[in-house]
């Protein structure tokens, strides 16, 4: 629970592990339901571990489970997108540590396909990154927005997520057209963990 008054100026972030040790991390971004951070660990999607925000006199402001659903390797650690059991209170959104998001976007590098829902031709592409609520994709030409599509993607037949999404905007790049798509509540958190291929 935060104190109710507090000259703190510094908070210390940390995750607990299963066997009972914690490190010290460094938030990155800070979102109502999810976070990112850098720890100097290697830490993979799919661990299941303990957030916990504590100030400079032992107080704890947060702590909560976290699943880890993003990892990429930075030097000495992993940059880690995590999503929480419980959200952040205002008070922490809105700390000048960390970068407040509505919504994180964590990048991917994963094939895909897409259809329109009257056509029965699949477009290859691209998912370049993710967040809970959308994704970017590049493909080869420009698409009409607001036509709903299916999108399937994964590394394996054991791995594929298909959703439904609809594009909100696009923009022509070197490698592509860059499509903006919206997807259900939460449906792109059903991203996290596929790992970028080699």
């Amino acid at each position: 629970m935060i104190p109710e008054v507090s000259p703190v100026v510094r908070l210390y972030p940390k995750i607990e592990l299963e066997d009972g040790s914690s490190i010290g991390v460094k938030i990155r971004q800070a979102g109502r339901a999810e976070v990112r951070l850098d720890v100097q660990a290697i830490l993979e999607p799919g661990k299941l571990m303990v957030l916990h925000i504590e100030d400079g006199n032992g107080d704890c402001w947060f702590r909560a489970p976290v699943d880890i659903h993003w990892s990429q390797p930075i030097p000495g650690g992993t940059s880690v997108g995590m999503y929480l059991d419980q959200p952040l209170p205002e008070q922490l959104l809105s700390w000048p540590e960390w970068d407040r998001r509505e919504s994180l976007r964590y990048p991917l590098d994963l094939s895909a396909r897409f259809w329109w829902h009257d056509s029965q031709n699949g477009i290859a592409a691209r998912i370049v990154n993710y967040s809970a609520n959308g994704l970017g994709l590049v493909c080869p030409s420009r698409v009409s927005l607001g036509r709903q599509a299916i999108i399937a993607a994964g590394l394996t037949i054991d791995d594929i997520v298909c959703v439904v999404a609809t594009p909100c905007w696009q923009i022509d790049t070197p490698k592509g057209v860059m499509i903006g798509f919206e997807l259900q509540a939460g449906e792109g958190k059903r991203l996290g963990g596929h790992l970028q291929p080699p």
